[in-house]
């Protein structure tokens, strides 16, 4: 049988592959699909968005009566998502952030294996965290946001006991204005009384 490496047949096929790539190369250039991603220590990258079949995690929505895409903080409550998290954190122990282990499982078109791949691969892990390890900063925002709206809650009530106290004292004081302009207007009809009578006995 003849050696491929001295018929030139490898050598053959590897020009012709080297080609093909450029070719395409130079066809992903020319493509709208095509962009450029700055990392922070390999500079700039060229990437593509590649048109494929892809899985979706879904829910039946009885509302609507349709399948709706999942919400990723919902996913990591499924049962499927959570054995593919639980194989990949095997994996590497250290990626404690199962959003952002969700997020790959996506771009992997929810291949374990090939995140796992993808993840040893790139070695640059906190590019791919997300997210914090925890949720220390969004539990913190949403303890400000609950403050203010119980500050706001008290402030209103406040204001609304103070309008219920303005109201008893006009109220009050109109009471008080009606029973004074009764009285000036009787002592006004006494006193013309009293003028009348004074008259009459002149």
């Amino acid at each position: 049988m003849d050696n491929p490496v001295a018929s030139g047949e490898v050598r053959s096929t590897s020009v012709a592959s080297a080609s093909g790539t450029q070719g395409q190369q130079a066809d992903t250039l020319d493509d709208s699909r095509t962009g450029v991603f700055n990392h922070p220590t390999r500079g700039p990258l060229l990437t593509y968005m590649f048109e494929k079949k892809r899985n979706v995690a879904s829910f039946f929505d009885e509302s609507s009566g349709t399948w709706l895409k999942m919400p990723l903080s919902w996913e990591r409550d499924v049962s499927y998502v959570k054995e593919m998290v639980s194989h990949i954190q095997a994996a590497f122990p250290s990626w404690k952030d199962v959003r952002s282990i969700i997020a790959a499982l996506r771009a992997s078109n929810y291949n374990v294996d090939d995140c796992i791949a993808n993840y040893a691969t790139i070695e640059d892990h906190s590019s791919l965290d997300l997210w914090p390890d925890d949720d220390s900063s969004a539990r913190e925002a949403i303890a400000k946001l609950q403050e203010k709206l119980e500050q706001k809650t008290a402030e209103a009530e406040s204001l609304r006991l103070d309008n219920v106290e303005i109201k008893q004292k006009v109220s009050w004081l109109e009471d008080v204005v009606s029973e004074l302009r009764e009285n000036l207007e009787r002592s006004e009809v006494e006193r013309a009384a009293a003028v009348y009578q004074q008259h009459e006995q002149i």
